[in-house]
């Protein structure tokens, strides 16, 4: 599956509960901001690449099968933050 314009494929990642530098991570919040991981990206993409860990807006992808996982196709817009 290869994603369009500027939308990513996306897998949820667990959250891990503390970066090596040592900043704890927050779980989940309230506005289904959660950790993922890009598994393949479109050919407008900028600012992440595959195998990146970011924070996204969960809610706002559609969901997809890939591979027999749960994954989600969702717009690098939607993309807070690269991890």
């Amino acid at each position: 599956m290869k994603p369009l314009k500027n939308n990513v494929l996306v897998a949820q990642a667990a959250n891990e509960e503390k970066t090596t530098s040592g900043i704890f991570l927050a779980g989940t919040t309230e506005t289904g901001v959660k950790p993922a991981i890009i598994l393949e990206v479109g050919p407008a993409v900028v600012d992440v690449q595959v195998g990146d860990k970011v924070y996204l807006h969960w809610g706002k992808g559609m969901a997809v099968s890939y591979r027999g996982e749960q994954a989600a196709l969702i717009s690098e817009d939607h993309i807070e933050a690269i991890l």
